[in-house]
């Protein structure tokens, strides 16, 4: 069978980091919004976006919105072009 007709599979995760510094990975596909937390949220010292989920989970993390959608972005083009 040519190699060029082997289906490629590519699960993409992505690392963040909870308010209390503990790592979590996230499938991109998962999240359907990112949000920056504001000074009148009530959300954990620390977090600094919101990502919301596909089953509505808020999701308070350490990173900024921008490096988050930068890094899905970065891993996305890297599974494409493989």
């Amino acid at each position: 069978m040519p190699t060029d007709l082997i289906p490629f599979l590519a699960i993409i995760v992505v690392t963040v980091t909870d308010p209390a510094g503990n790592q979590i990975f996230l499938n991109p596909r998962e999240i359907v919004s990112l949000r920056v937390v504001t000074g009148v949220e009530a959300v954990a010292d620390g977090a600094n976006c919101l990502i919301g989920t596909l089953d509505s989970k808020k999701i308070a993390i350490r990173e900024q919105c921008r490096e988050v959608l930068n890094e899905i972005m970065e891993e996305t083009k890297k599974a494409v072009n493989h």
